[in-house]
């Protein structure tokens, strides 16, 4: 698996003002155009969330820091590269480790923790992109985010699956959808980041992070509650991180679309209508156009009348 992309930049510190987990920052308006204006505003309170949240993490990391696990996506491959190398030539090894809630109700509580060990179940050609990916997508959130937030993204994804998965006690829960949101992560973090699958074809990865949405979509539309809940519980971590932001882009995007919609519309009006015939320099482009400064609020002549219509006068009240 070959990686190219020569704008990104590897680092440890989380700026407080690029979102609230590290995420990309808002486009800031031309000073000047929008200063004292709604939009201004909103820009303002967005700043103000961001930071709240920002502050919160950062209360829990001073607090619970000292637990979090550095090199997570490393350990976490440690555990499962050598399971997957076993399991090429005894597949009845990965049965015990699981998640089964049925069986943890009776007493099989290592389940809960050995089933993040499962690894990918499909060919070596497979089974080495996923590890690779993985493992650079993981390591750079982590870089990016630090080992404290990198690792609260990933327990919320393990606890929201392991919960999931007791509403269908018999049924196996997988990782794969749990692994799957740091893809969606990566993507939105760095979305022209270039990907060159089976070292042949690049693509950047947001193609890629919006072919899985559309897959999580269709497996939502035609899977069963099981599958869904599985979906959901995976991808929970990623709206709690991003879903803000997203909001709050989608927000600009339709102010913007509304502010650009508007100043079109005055674009397209005419600066100069004659009061009478009602011709304006659009419809008539050789035409000139006078003001006349005997009548009451200086209206709009064109030429044909300027000097051939009643003057208007003041009414004064």
């Amino acid at each position: 698996m070959l990686f190219t992309d020569p704008e990104i930049g590897i680092k440890k510190t989380v700026d407080p003002t690029a979102g609230a987990l590290g995420g990309n920052r808002l486009p800031k308006p031309p000073p000047g155009r929008y200063a004292g204006s709604r939009v201004f505003s909103w820009l303002l309170r967005l700043d103000a969330e961001r930071a709240f949240t920002v502050s919160l993490l950062d209360k829990l990391q001073r607090r619970l820091g000292r637990f979090a696990i550095p090199h997570l996506t490393l350990a976490i491959l440690s555990l499962q590269v050598p399971v997957y190398v076993i399991s090429l030539f005894q597949p009845q090894v990965l049965e015990p480790i699981r998640l089964v809630p049925s069986l943890v109700l009776q007493g099989e509580f290592w389940r809960l923790f050995t089933f993040v060990a499962v690894p990918p179940e499909v060919n070596i050609i497979l089974a080495y992109l996923h590890f690779n990916m993985f493992y650079f997508m993981g390591t750079i959130l982590e870089a990016q985010w630090g080992t404290f937030r990198y690792n609260v993204f990933m327990l919320v994804g393990y606890v929201a699956t392991v919960a999931a998965s007791f509403l269908a006690p018999e049924l196996p829960a997988s990782n794969a959808f749990l692994l799957l949101s740091v893809l969606l992560a990566f993507a939105y973090r760095y979305p022209e980041f270039v990907v060159n699958l089976y070292f042949l074809f690049p693509m950047r990865v947001k193609w890629i992070a919006m072919l899985a949405w559309g897959v999580f979509a269709w497996m939502m539309y035609v899977g069963d509650w099981n599958l869904r809940l599985s979906i959901g519980a995976s991808v929970l971590n990623f709206f709690l991180f991003f879903g803000r932001e997203i909001l709050h882009r989608m927000r600009w995007s339709a102010r913007q679309m509304e502010l650009r919609r508007r100043e079109l519309v005055q674009q397209n009006q005419p600066r100069h209508q004659c009061r009478i015939c009602g011709k304006t320099e659009q419809s008539h482009p050789r035409m000139i156009f006078r003001y006349c400064s005997k009548c009451a609020g200086n209206p709009c002549y064109c030429e044909e009348h300027i000097y051939d219509h009643e003057h208007i006068e003041e009414v004064s009240v």
